[in-house]
């Protein structure tokens, strides 16, 4: 699981063991975004950035900002980010 800055040729990844279950799955993905988007400060000085996600769950989650309630302490921080910041994502 990761995440890179790819003008800066900069990345970062947690390395996971398979098999995982769904549910674990879909919160690395999660603090994975959220990472991504605590990172934007220390690399990148504009108030615009585009986060891919091969994953329909995370770009749904943070398209409506309706989550399982396992996951909103995750959404909470991350939106938090956004607003404190006037970031663009």
């Amino acid at each position: 699981m990761g995440f890179w800055f790819p003008n800066l040729k900069l990345g970062f990844y947690y390395p996971i063991t398979f098999p995982l279950a769904e549910e674990k799955i879909y919160l690395l993905e999660g603090i994975c975004v959220a990472s991504a988007i605590y990172s934007l400060k220390d690399h990148l000085p504009l108030s615009t950035a585009i986060i891919y996600s091969d994953s329909m769950n995370m770009v749904d989650i943070f398209n409506t900002l309706k989550a399982a309630p396992s996951f909103n302490p995750i959404l909470t921080c991350s939106i938090n980010e956004i607003i404190k910041y006037s970031y663009d994502v």
